[in-house]
């Protein structure tokens, strides 16, 4: 029995799902620039200068920011389609899977 539904096109799926997906890939570049700042701003690297320590802390929290705001655009689109199961299974008027 195959309980998956398969799409045609990336263009037939459902409007949760296309915001799921770009949720994640937005998830994924804020990580990559958070990465990216974090490096520049940890101590061990000499990009910005020895003498511009207060620059560097200011993007190591930009970086700690980004990664808060990344993992939760990452869990938004779980917790939305666990929610959606959820309500879908205590509903007496959705029908039952094969």
């Amino acid at each position: 029995h195959i309980q998956c539904k398969a799409y045609d096109s990336t263009l037939a799926l459902p409007t949760s799902a296309q915001a799921a997906r770009s949720l994640i890939i937005m998830s994924l570049l804020l990580c990559v620039l958070a990465l990216v700042l974090g490096v520049l701003g940890a101590k061990c690297t000499h990009c910005m200068g020895d003498g511009n320590q207060a620059s560097k802390a200011r993007l190591s929290r930009i970086a700690g920011a980004l990664f808060i705001v990344a993992g939760l655009a990452y869990l938004m689109p779980i917790c939305w389609t666990a929610y959606a199961i959820i309500r879908d299974f205590y509903d007496p008027s959705v029908a039952a899977p094969f």
